[in-house]
């Protein structure tokens, strides 16, 4: 029996907005001044070939008959999304007896509470929060062991794993991608009598393609936020934004400062993105470019002309599905963010989150077939991704729609198979997919050691100044902006790294 620990868990009552991996989440980052060792060590699986007990083949053991006792924590806001999935263990795993504890807030402050009351549990799923934290304060054991032995690993890519490697130890694997791309109104196409771009469409089509779709009537898009993110990570080495992970250090003069010109560029074209109307009077809102073109409806909400067909594009990403297909009038799809030029490969911007296991955990065996089950495992993503494509586009728990697809962080075959068999998944996020080994992270807060110390309120009012205000201009702070996060960089590496030394 699947069982819930807290006061009459009712599974409907609980569910909150998904919003995995989304800013909402990543504002709930705890402010620790601990950071991460982001290295790109690979486990380590050499053995002692020589030794008569190595060469001795064991008998297979079938993970369905371990036995045990796990507790899971799960996000109070995710529970009725993976309830389903968590149920589904539970009957093809019938010996080991699983606990849900939904929790609420950042994983580091409630692991902390946890700690002290001796009550850690077996595997925290679905983390958005600043995972260094938990590492440097001895709440994790590394996976290496386990992952050494399971041939499935062979699946997951190590790009995917490179990131929760810390001092030569795996301490983590992520669970779902949340891929950022870009959402494109075909009906819209269709009207203005333009071509339907290719998946591997470079940046100039993606330029001329809004520059085409700016009439008297319409926008090329309704935002365009992450366009200086995205193409400031394109160089094999960086992740967004302008983060040189092998270095660990920022180049934002380098790399930021160029890719803010391009999103510069087209906010320049008159009408192009309906967010730079709105800045045109900031002083007297309901007297903007965009209120003198397009009144006043939707002059408060940044996807108004997006869920109303008369904006090409608008870049989005994979947590915001849901509320699209709810909202979005027109027809619509995913492109991946298109290639810098044509020699170049398409880079798939991601957020992650993961799943791990404690150090606490007394059945590891055990723990390790859970954390398998709702993050890499063949076996698990089917049962997932049975789930998810049964749903019907319009069903809803308690009002709030959930997912009907979602990108797996294996590349196991039958895994493929069945994501590219889901009657939703389109044309374009099957690319996505494919292309899933070429990525860059874009949620450095989860994975960067004190990184909300580092990106301090003065740092952030310089560089919004640049990318929402229009009050700077990004040449002007960038050099600053690297000088004082690349010293706190520094700091927060060395606070980390000191207390990592102390778990071994």
């Amino acid at each position: 029996m699947l069982k819930k620990v807290v006061a009459t868990i009712c599974v409907l009552a609980m569910v909150a907005t998904m919003l995995v991996g989304c800013a909402s989440k990543e504002n709930g980052e705890t402010k620790d001044d601990v950071e991460t060792d982001v290295t790109t060590d690979t486990p380590s699986t050499d053995t002692d070939a020589d030794t008569e007990a190595e060469a001795t083949v064991q008998p297979e053991v079938d993970p369905h008959t371990i036995a045990g006792k796990v507790t899971i924590a799960v996000p109070k806001g995710e529970l009725a999304q993976i309830t389903p999935v968590l149920e589904a263990f539970q009957t093809a795993y019938p010996d080991i007896e699983l606990t849900i504890e939904p929790f609420e807030g950042s994983s580091g402050e409630w692991l902390t509470a946890q700690a002290a009351n001796n009550s850690l549990p077996d595997v925290l799923w679905g983390d958005w929060n600043n995972f260094p934290y938990a590492v440097a304060n001895g709440y994790v054991r590394p996976l290496d062991d386990l992952l050494a032995q399971d041939d499935e690993t062979q699946y997951l890519p190590q790009s995917l794993l490179d990131p929760y490697v810390y001092g030569g130890k795996t301490y983590s694997v992520p669970d779902q991608i949340h891929a950022m791309m870009v959402a494109v109104n075909t009906d819209l196409l269709v009207e203005l009598n333009l071509n339907k771009p290719s998946y591997d469409w470079t940046y100039d089509e993606f330029e001329g393609l809004l520059k085409d779709a700016t009439t008297e009537t319409t926008a090329g898009a309704c935002e365009l936020y992450s366009v200086d993110d995205v193409y400031s990570a394109q160089e094999d080495g960086f992740w967004s934004t302008a983060y040189n992970y092998s270095e660990q250090k920022f180049y934002y003069a380098d790399k930021w400062v160029p890719a803010m010109n391009k999103l510069s560029a087209l906010r320049a074209v008159p009408g192009l993105e309906l967010r730079a109307l709105k800045l045109t009077n900031i002083i007297d809102e309901n007297n903007n470019d965009y209120v003198k073109k397009f009144g006043e409806a939707g002059k408060d909400d940044g996807a108004y002309g997006f869920k109303n067909g008369f904006a090409l594009m608008k870049t989005s990403a994979s947590w915001e599905a849901n509320w699209m297909r709810m909202e979005v009038k027109p027809t619509w799809e995913y492109w991946p963010y298109p290639r810098t030029d044509a020699n170049s490969e398409l880079k798939i911007p991601i957020h992650v989150n993961n799943t791990y296991m404690m150090s606490t955990c007394k059945d590891v065996d055990a723990a390790y077939q859970v954390l398998k089950w709702v993050s890499f495992g063949k076996e698990g993503n089917l049962v997932k991704m049975d789930i998810y494509g049964k749903r019907s586009p319009e069903e809803t728990i308690d009002g709030v729609a959930y997912f009907l697809w979602y990108f797996p962080v294996t590349r196991h075959p039958d895994v493929v198979a069945k994501f590219e068999s889901n009657p939703y998944v389109t044309e374009g996020l099957k690319v996505i997919y494919a292309n899933i080994e070429n990525n860059f992270r874009c949620d450095l807060n989860k994975i960067i050691p004190g990184y909300d110390l580092i990106f301090n309120e003065e740092v952030n009012t310089m560089l919004n100044g640049v990318k929402y205000d229009g009050t700077q201009e990004a040449a002007a702070v960038a050099t600053q902006v690297d000088e004082k996060v690349n010293a706190e960089l520094a700091n927060q590496l060395e606070v980390f790294n000191q207390k990592l030394t102390t778990l071994k």
